[in-house]
């Protein structure tokens, strides 16, 4: 797992050496259906975004049972756009402890991430289809012998979804090394982070929020090399 933070560490401070990686990540925030009160002191989406993490898990610590489940709700729903999970689902990612939820195994992970976030947000981060096919596509973009393969989720983008397909069927691609089991992805994608981190010295919501803005570019870029 070193070599892979490695691959994705140079990618990123390369990248930083061209753009402000800040500005890579565009996705707003519609503020009129933030459940609860929050500051938004700067009205960029990447320091919004951060401050709504954080204002969502302050005002979740002290909030009854039932704001808890809205405001995790909101973040998968409303925030997060993920809408195909059923009532039973939805009930149990908004009352399940942070134990109970890393316990659920890596079905329906891109909800139970987001969950946990609220939770705590220093500690825990998203693992969705973006993030896994930055993860994945990097390794192969610059041809790491010793590379591991992260399941990807499903994923609402036409692109990625392309890429996702893309990747998953090239003969060339889609031969590993290590391929990890569906229910370690999430310890080791947090293993992952923790590496990134120390070899860049970004905070690992940061680089969760830079996997997640590349993506379409290396979807893109997987698509056209297809």
């Amino acid at each position: 797992m070193i070599n892979v933070s490695n691959i994705i560490s140079n990618h990123i401070m390369t990248l930083g050496n061209v753009v402000t990686l800040e500005s890579l990540y565009q996705f707003k925030i519609n503020l009129a259906k933030v459940p609860v009160p929050i500051v938004f002191p700067i009205k960029k989406p990447y320091q919004e975004n951060l401050a709504l993490k954080t204002g969502l898990h302050n005002a979740w610590i002290v909030s009854p049972l039932n704001i808890k489940g809205d405001i995790i709700e909101y973040y998968i729903k409303t925030w997060g756009g993920i809408k195909g999970n059923n009532i039973n689902t939805m009930n149990q990612f908004r009352t399940q402890s942070t134990f109970q939820l890393l316990k659920r195994g890596y079905k329906g992970i891109s909800s139970w991430s987001k969950a946990l976030v609220i939770h705590n947000p220093e500690d825990y981060f998203i693992y969705d289809s973006r993030v896994a096919l930055s993860i994945n596509w990097l390794q192969k973009k610059y041809n790491l012998p010793n590379d591991f393969k992260f399941e990807i989720p499903k994923s609402q983008s036409k692109g990625v979804s392309k890429a996702i397909k893309e990747l998953n069927t090239n003969k060339n691609w889609n031969i590993w090394k290590n391929i990890i089991q569906p229910n370690d992805t999430y310890e080791v994608y947090l293993e992952l982070l923790n590496l990134i981190s120390t070899n860049t010295g970004y905070s690992k919501s940061k680089i969760e929020m830079i996997l997640f803005s590349i993506a379409p570019s290396l979807a893109d870029e997987i698509i056209y090399l297809s």
